[in-house]
């Protein structure tokens, strides 16, 4: 079990969000690592919990994956958390129903950018914990990343990225996390130029 970090245990409302997080993501795993699936949200949460915000937009951070990937709906999220936490979490949830990769987050990104500050917030913590899983993906697999996250490609991904930080520095750019995903994400093209370099190398 991910154990709950202390900012989580010190707050009625966190803590809740944290056990309705658990129970929706037990026994999932984060690609094809093994690694509790409870460990994404938590760091998402965390980003926003150093940053300085609100316990409700933590608690959505928390939550922002239980519509998407469990049983649970928007009105279970509303009925226990109220109505502020439950839009967060439904403005942040895909929309099932396209079946293509890149059109759905295009979708779901114009969605996070009309529903304002806190929406982005999560959205920008959400990439930048996506991009820390990725690195390490893409350090063990090379190109056979994409496989390990729910990705066509890799290239795909870059463009997903690189559409969303222009977005949260258009919409959000106060908004300190941007300067980390513009960072982040560099860092991770410049990770896959090195190795497609060195591979493209050994193979003549």
């Amino acid at each position: 079990m991910s154990e709950p970090p202390a900012f989580v245990v010190e707050s009625e409302l966190l803590a809740l969000a944290f056990f309705v997080a658990y129970r929706a993501h037990a026994g999932q795993t984060r690609g094809r690592y093994g690694r509790p699936y409870l460990d994404h949200p938590i760091e998402v949460a965390e980003l926003l919990q150093k940053d300085g915000h609100d316990e409700q937009t933590i608690a959505a951070a928390l939550l922002h994956d239980v519509v998407e990937d469990s049983g649970l709906t928007a009105g279970d999220v509303v009925e226990s958390f109220g109505a502020r936490v439950g839009a967060l979490v439904a403005v942040l949830t895909e929309d099932p129903a396209i079946d293509d990769w890149e059109k759905r987050k295009a979708t779901l990104r114009a969605s996070v950018a009309d529903a304002g500050r806190e929406a982005i917030v999560i959205y920008v913590a959400d990439k930048l914990a996506n991009l820390g899983d990725w690195s390490a993906a893409y350090a063990e697999n090379g190109e056979d990343a994409d496989a390990y996250f729910k990705a066509p490609t890799i290239d795909a991904r870059i463009r997903a990225w690189r559409a969303d930080l222009e977005m949260a520095e258009r919409c959000a750019p106060w908004l300190t996390m941007n300067d980390c995903l513009r960072s982040r994400l560099s860092n991770f093209v410049r990770q896959r130029e090195r190795t497609r370099a060195r591979d493209l190398a050994l193979s003549v």
